[in-house]
């Protein structure tokens, strides 16, 4: 397999240190009197909500990262450590941020809004031109992956004209390059996804992913999330339709430790060890002398230092005691004390906001699902990290969540979002009367979410 090229190693490695430790900031004035909903992920692709609802925010980072607007745009902007952003909004409420005295940066950081507006969505664009999940024959398979070759041509031409028009620097646009390229390979990738039947009936499955992940090669290695995003992906639909990676026991756990060794090579291997053991600690899925074993395959000692750092974290049990959950007719309880009543129950929990689209825009399948595991022991539960109690009935009340629908009081201090890492949403959990058995479950709308649930029903 041939080597990753390491180009972007002089933003990453400088600035890569413990998620837990103390970080430089990005100071965001907002010019608004609104609040502005975004987030970002981390050097493991791990996200982090970020609330602008004062006149400044710091936004608490150590190297570039794309901040992306939590809407239905999904709008990125690339930011970096040290800086100081003006953001403001249009008439339809999507952010737009400058630096003052800065027009190269500026223009760098409204690259990516103007994209969407002359080509598209950015953020999956394949399923968002496509229609959420397409299924065809091969022949049709084939012209879809042209499509997405075509639309990948046309982002990286107007890349080109915009560069042309607006000052940019060259390591922005090697940087947008890099990112652009990375998104085709993701929608190349659900493309196999939502074909996996056909394909597998084929027998051209795994041949399909081998061939959509092939250019991902011969790009430089790059800590931002739609680079991350691919390899992640790839690692997953090799042993699931579960688009989102995650880590389901011990045995998985071994599995992809296995094929991450023999795919990925330099610091992306170290990233996908890091983030694959991150999740095997979270879900107690493997003990220290294990990990300490596994990471003398990790090339990179700053991912080395995150996961000793998370194994020191986890020394220290967090109590699901304290999180208090309030419901819609004002009356609180426990987290502990839900779980311990439900305890015979396998429960499905669904972390969201009022503020959330992609969180909303799940709802309906996690209705679907609801009534289709009526009368076994699988029960849905609701817990919103709303700040404004308001707004959590009102979106409550829009989405009809009528039952085990609560508020986690003053949620970014809870034991709860701490322990779990629960910094963003959507965000799904399913528990059983031993505990955790999945911390990052699928979503509602994903197939494989069925089989975790048929499973874990099944299990005594």
């Amino acid at each position: 397999m041939k080597k990753i090229l390491p180009v972007f190693l002089f933003i990453f490695l400088g600035g890569l240190k413990s998620i837990a430790q103390n970080k430089p900031a990005c100071l965001i004035s907002n010019d608004t009197k609104k609040s502005i909903q975004f987030y970002y992920h981390d050097s493991l692709g791990l996200g982090h909500n970020v609330l602008i609802n004062k006149e400044k925010t710091y936004v608490h980072i150590n190297s570039p990262v794309l901040l992306f607007q939590a809407n239905e745009k999904q709008t990125c902007y690339y930011i970096k450590p040290g800086e100081t952003i003006n953001v403001t909004t249009d008439n339809a409420g999507n952010a737009i941020l400058k630096i003052i005295s800065n027009s190269e940066r500026t223009n760098e950081l409204l690259f990516f809004d103007a994209l969407i507006k002359n080509t598209g969505i950015i953020y999956h664009y394949y399923t968002r031109i496509t229609g959420p999940i397409i299924q065809v024959g091969y022949a049709e398979f084939i012209n879809c992956k042209t499509i997405i070759e075509k639309k990948e041509k046309e982002k990286l031409s107007f890349l080109n004209y915009y560069t042309q028009k607006n000052n940019c620097s060259n390591n922005f646009k090697s940087i947008a390059i890099n990112l652009i390229k990375s998104m085709a390979i993701t929608d190349r990738l659900l493309l196999c996804r939502d074909n996996a039947i056909m394909l597998k009936t084929e027998g051209k499955y795994i041949l399909e992913l081998s061939k959509s992940i092939q250019p991902y090669y011969s790009l430089g290695f790059s800590p931002l999330f739609f680079y991350l995003r691919a390899a992640l992906m790839y690692t997953s639909l090799n042993f699931s339709t579960f688009i989102d990676f995650s880590v389901t026991d011990t045995e998985d756990l071994k599995h992809k430790l296995t094929f991450i060794n023999a795919t990925f090579k330099d610091t992306l291997k170290s990233f996908m060890l890091a983030r694959c053991l991150h999740a095997g600690i979270t879900n107690k899925f493997t003990k220290e002398p294990a990990v300490i074993k596994v990471l003398a395959d990790c090339p990179e000692k700053s991912y080395k230092g995150i996961i000793l750092n998370k194994l020191s974290e986890q020394k220290s049990t967090i109590s699901l005691k304290n999180n208090t959950l309030l419901s819609k007719n004002g009356e609180t309880k426990q987290l502990a004390d839900l779980l311990k009543s439900n305890e015979n129950s396998i429960l499905y929990i669904d972390v969201w906001a009022s503020w959330c689209s992609p969180c909303r825009a799940e709802m309906g399948y996690s209705k679907t699902l609801k009534n289709k595991f009526s009368g076994k022991k699988i029960k849905f539960i609701y817990i919103s990290i709303d700040e404004d109690i308001e707004n959590w009935k009102r979106a409550s009340k829009e989405e009809n969540i009528t039952e085990n629908n609560f508020l986690l009081v003053n949620s970014k201090n809870a034991s709860f979002t701490k322990e779990f890492k629960i910094e963003t949403i959507p965000r799904y959990l399913i528990v059983g009367k031993n505990g955790i058995i999945n911390s990052n479950a699928p979503r509602p709308s994903d197939p494989e979410l069925i089989v975790f649930l048929n499973k874990a029903s099944q299990e005594k």
